[in-house]
């Protein structure tokens, strides 16, 4: 299970998602940081993002069933980095007259970089996959 490099990459994703919890997502001039703490809809699809990457290393018996729960994990960063995004342009254009400017911190591109993992996860369940076929053809 933890041989193959898809593990090692899908392990890895789940912690990147996790910092999300540590790392704010946007700061303001002023220092003062904003978090994923009070934005339900991030902490679920941040959740969900940890856990279908825990699924995903537990599953490697059914390559099938483990592309789809990566593909899953990669449409829910994707929801994730667009809701981002908007609530903190909302945000941010609420709270310009109050603080201009702003800038996205490091919690903004974890789902970036959780991505690229799980993309290079595919990649490996796709070269196992070719194995397996290559296997059976010589029986």
């Amino acid at each position: 299970m933890i041989q193959r490099i898809q593990s090692v990459w899908l392990l890895l994703a789940a912690i990147v998602m996790a910092g999300i919890f540590y790392f704010p997502v946007y700061k303001f001039p002023d220092g003062l940081p904003v978090t994923i703490g009070n934005n339900y809809l991030a902490i679920v699809l941040t959740g969900l993002s940890v856990i279908l990457s825990l699924l995903a290393i537990f599953s490697f018996r059914k390559r099938k069933n483990q592309k789809k729960l990566v593909w899953g994990n990669i449409l829910c960063c994707i929801l994730l980095l667009a809701w981002l995004y908007y609530s903190e342009a909302t945000a941010s254009s609420t709270a310009q007259s109050l603080n201009p400017g702003g800038y996205f911190w490091i919690g903004a591109f974890l789902p970036l970089i959780s991505m690229v993992l799980l993309i290079m996860s595919l990649r490996g369940i796709q070269k196992d996959e070719k194995l397996i076929k290559s296997m059976d053809r010589l029986r």
